[in-house]
């Protein structure tokens, strides 16, 4: 296998470059999936691309291909689910621990414009006792052209809130202004738990049904309004534990 090839085996399942099957088996339920996905689009970075060699952030993501188009088929307890032409993206993100504390969004496609692309996060780092400012770093692709919200410099001046279930921030560069707001129902969201490699356990909340407003301003330019009800993945991780009964796990 050659370096740049993504190749990967665990168990029963397989993921390489266009196509995916395995499965999964809990005590309850059990999953196959069977896709395959073609097309998609030039990469889109989350950090600078000087960023990427260099030791900080320690943690990386990026998106591989955006708006591929995903055809095959899902089981969920023998129940047959079909994916025929699905919008979705092939993403890598990579580093020795878990950012700490953050919330990460992506929307592949917005109800009102299916070509828009979205990749944003806010987090906080660990700084040996001290915690860091809340940075956020946000990329937009919009009619073919990229507007990056991600000078690692500037991202701790950018104005942020979030929490679980809501996030909201509003990012400036290059004169260009960015608000963005991102929600997700309980009832859509998974609490899913994270073992740290440095030790300790972290809890990702995380919805693939969140709900996305996006407002661009530009100089000189109409404003860009962008909308997804129910397309937007959303997830914030944190140390704490997930209420008993409220997500599903």
């Amino acid at each position: 296998m050659r370096a740049d090839q993504l190749d990967l085996r665990l168990g029963e399942s397989r993921l390489v470059s266009g196509n995916a099957e395995g499965c999964a088996q809990g005590s309850r339920h059990r999953l196959q999936w069977q896709l395959q996905y073609r097309g998609g689009e030039e990469p889109l970075l989350l950090l600078p691309a000087a960023s990427y060699e260099r030791g900080f952030p320690k943690a990386k993501a990026l998106v591989c291909r955006p708006l591929v188009r995903f055809n095959g088929h899902l089981l969920v307890d023998g129940e047959r689910i079909a994916i025929d032409d699905w919008i979705g993206s092939e993403n890598h993100n990579w580093g020795q621990r878990h950012t700490d504390a953050y919330a990460w969004g992506q929307v592949c496609g917005f109800d009102n414009d299916e070509r828009a692309f979205l990749e944003c996060s806010s987090a906080r780092l660990r700084l040996g006792p001290l915690w860091s400012p809340l940075l956020t770093l946000a990329v937009l692709r919009y009619e073919g052209r990229v507007f990056a919200f991600n000078r690692v410099e500037r991202s701790w001046r950018q104005k942020a809130e979030y929490g679980a279930g809501h996030w909201t921030f509003t990012s400036t560069q290059d004169g260009n202004r960015l608000h963005v707001e991102m929600s997700a129902r309980a009832q859509d969201t998974i609490a899913l738990r994270y073992r740290n490699p440095p030790g300790g356990i972290k809890t990702c909340f995380n919805s693939k049904l969140g709900h996305c407003q996006v407002l661009l301003e530009r100089p000189s330019q109409p404003q860009v309004r962008l909308h997804s009800a129910s397309r937007a993945a959303f997830e914030v991780l944190t140390d704490a534990p997930p209420p008993d009964g409220v997500y599903g796990n």
